[in-house]
């Protein structure tokens, strides 16, 4: 496996950030669930991860009819980003993905899609040490549906200039893979490149 292979003809490179960028999905987790608990709920580990990637309301809603719960989507989405905003000093970058962005900057046009919000991509990405990295950053605050709806991937491509199947998308969940797919995107499932496989 390599990390840094791309199908023949990609022009962009399209990033999700937390959890492909940004060691943040543990600090996300326990952001949920101490904002959950405070209203009675949880957010199972399980389900998380699953939903990688997914924007915060729509979990609050899946969450709501896995449990029977009647919580507010936006409202708890609100809680969760003001906690999550007093973790992110605390985010680490992930070196084998940073290095992918820097083998190809000035190369190739890049771009983060992230389930985010535009303010919490553009305060870990200073974190992690790659800000005015990018060519264009796209939150699930500018589109209409989040992922595993393409819209977030279509939207990078367009604000870089390049067609949807010339763009190659390194991801770490499962939604974002499929909204990539769905448009003929080509990608990179970042988590069968774990430290101990690269290093083996």
């Amino acid at each position: 496996m390599d990390i840094y292979q791309l199908r023949e003809g990609t022009n962009a490179i399209l990033f999700d950030l937390d959890g492909t960028l940004a060691d943040s999905m543990p600090l996300h987790l326990k952001a949920w669930q101490e904002v959950l608990r405070a209203h009675g709920g949880d957010f199972p580990e399980r389900e998380f991860y699953e939903w990688s990637g997914v924007p915060g309301p729509r979990c609050i809603e899946m969450l709501n009819d896995q449990f029977g719960w009647n919580l507010d989507p936006i409202e708890l989405t609100h809680e969760k980003e003001r906690r999550i905003s007093e973790f992110i000093p605390l985010v680490q970058p992930i070196p084998h993905v940073i290095d992918v962005v820097h083998h190809y900057r000035g190369k190739l046009k890049l771009a983060v899609g992230s389930g985010a919000n535009r303010k919490h991509i553009l305060a870990t990405l200073e974190v992690i040490g790659l800000t005015d990295v990018f060519d264009a950053v796209v939150g699930f605050d500018e589109v209409a549906q989040g992922k595993p709806a393409p819209d977030t991937w279509l939207l990078c491509a367009e604000r870089v200039g390049v067609e949807p199947q010339y763009c190659h998308v390194y991801e770490d969940g499962d939604p974002g893979i499929q909204g990539a797919v769905q448009v003929g995107m080509s990608y990179t499932d970042v988590r069968l490149f774990s430290r101990s496989v690269l290093q083996n």
